[in-house]
């Protein structure tokens, strides 16, 4: 269990040194639209590319939900 708490910690600490470094803060809806129109893109791609992410494990481990 230890292992898994210190593979947090040190993901954590990764990813605030990149945030810190990263010239532009934007994500992709936001760069081309704004608002609440943004926010339902942003959405929807997450769940898209989370069912397509299940898809792809379900296919390659035979297993269903």
């Amino acid at each position: 269990m230890n292992q898994n708490i210190q593979t947090e910690v040190d993901a954590c600490y990764l990813y605030q040194k990149l945030a810190e470094n990263e010239p532009d803060t934007t994500v992709a809806p936001f760069m081309f639209t704004s608002g609440f129109t943004a926010i339902i893109i942003s959405v929807a791609c997450s769940a898209i590319g989370l069912f397509l992410i299940g898809s792809a494990i379900t296919l390659f481990t035979g297993k269903s939900i």
